[in-house]
């Protein structure tokens, strides 16, 4: 039951990405296409492309991003929650099934935001610096990687939890929700800022995160970032663990439907 409500759930989320992603794709391409035109028409079509492409993979995460919040909203409070609730399935099934379509859904925009960045601005010199961070800095590049999509799920399970959470009160529920999703999503980026200041009054490797970049080389600069990198990718790992239960129990504990 969960595969089958989880293909479901996947495909509701993802109904227009296709759409998204294939016009940032062609327009990225278009973009590619006319990157050597020199003259004023010319470098004024390539920057229309090029914004164009870059719209389309934003409006690509922000569908998805919506769709994952609203279907989520509409299968457990509003009025399908009642048709959710005949099925022979544990609320905590419903709640790993939203949870991993999300973590799905997010990665793949991931993907396609890498590889439309890559089909735009991609040419020998960034590539070698690609080579050089993946080769030199390899840990820094995965933590990296785990920043972005842990911050994300931090974020999606900061409005589910908080739903779950507020739809739980005995009044002002839309309120107390919207203040629990601020709570736990920007509580988290201040947990984290001064869990890395109070490191870096400790250790003299973490202050660098705080000192002056702008006349750095890129490298240098991720150099400097690889303890923020590896704390922020565990810290964010560990807080959605803690946001995925928190959310897990006021499911399974119960909550009123509209």
């Amino acid at each position: 039951m969960l595969t089958k409500l989880l293909k479901l759930n996947f495909l509701w989320v993802n109904k227009f990405a296709l759409y998204f992603g294939g016009a940032a794709i062609i327009l990225g391409i278009a973009s590619r296409l006319t990157a050597n035109l020199s003259s004023v028409a010319g470098l004024t079509v390539h920057n229309t492309l090029q914004s164009l492409a870059t719209s389309a993979v934003i409006g690509l995460v922000a569908n998805v991003l919506a769709r994952s919040i609203v279907h989520f909203k509409n299968t457990l409070i509003k009025d399908e929650a009642y048709l959710h609730r005949t099925l022979p399935v544990e609320p905590t099934t419903h709640w790993n099934v939203h949870v991993l379509s999300f973590l799905f859904s997010m990665s793949i925009c991931l993907v396609a935001i890498l590889g439309i960045l890559a089909l735009l601005f991609l040419d020998e010199a960034v590539w070698e610096t690609l080579k050089t961070l993946l080769k030199n800095h390899a840990t820094t590049a995965t933590f990296l990687l785990l920043t972005l999509i842990f911050e994300v799920m931090t974020l999606g399970l900061s409005i589910f939890t908080a739903t779950a959470l507020g739809r739980r009160a005995n009044k002002n529920r839309n309120l107390k929700m919207g203040l629990y999703s601020v709570l736990f999503y920007f509580g988290a980026q201040a947990l984290l800022l001064s869990l890395a200041f109070a490191l870096s009054q400790l250790f003299p490797s973490f202050a660098n995160v705080f000192s002056t970049t702008d006349d750095m080389p890129f490298l240098d600069v991720v150099k400097n970032f690889q303890n923020l990198f590896i704390l922020s990718g565990a810290f964010y790992a560990l807080y959605s663990v803690i946001l995925y239960f928190v959310g897990k129990r006021a499911l399974k504990n119960g909550m009123d439907v509209e």
